[in-house]
């Protein structure tokens, strides 16, 4: 019985924090955070990870360029949505994304016009985010011990 207790507790001293970590911040939690900051974020709700509003369409943007009416999506050709990336280091994980737009305007990089805040998360989903990279951890410590 104590020798399961023994190896038990050897197996707990031995995880690794940094790994449980970097593990725990896989593919799927890398894919929430981006769809969490594209999706719900920029196209549904027209907000930066400060909740401030990016504002809406003029008219002359509905009426001569197809825009739709309504808020600011920052969506138009998709190539800022599909830019986004998340990187993970051992404490904590970068959201990065190309941010530079080539239009018929010329050149415009988005984080000038709309600010550095439309690359990140709300607090509201860093919360979601953080259940899901703990419900990983907890995953990968029963995993290493066995339990």
């Amino acid at each position: 019985m104590f020798e399961n207790v023994t190896t038990l507790l050897d197996k707990a001293i031995a995880l690794n924090e940094d790994l449980a970590w970097l593990l725990s911040v896989d593919n799927g939690v890398k894919k929430e955070i981006i769809k969490f900051n594209t999706i719900d974020q920029l196209r549904d709700k027209g907000i930066d990870s400060l909740n401030r509003s990016l504002g809406d369409y003029s008219q002359i943007s509905v009426e001569v360029f197809g825009k739709r009416d309504g808020h600011i999506t920052l969506e138009d050709t998709g190539d800022f949505y599909h830019s986004f990336r998340v990187s993970v280091e051992k404490d904590g994980f970068t959201i990065n994304a190309n941010s530079i737009k080539h239009g018929a305007k010329g050149t415009v990089d988005l984080t000038t016009r709309f600010g550095d805040d439309i690359i990140g998360l709300t607090e509201e989903n860093r919360d979601i985010i953080t259940e899901l990279i703990m419900k990983n951890i907890v995953k990968y410590v029963k995993k290493q011990l066995n339990v």
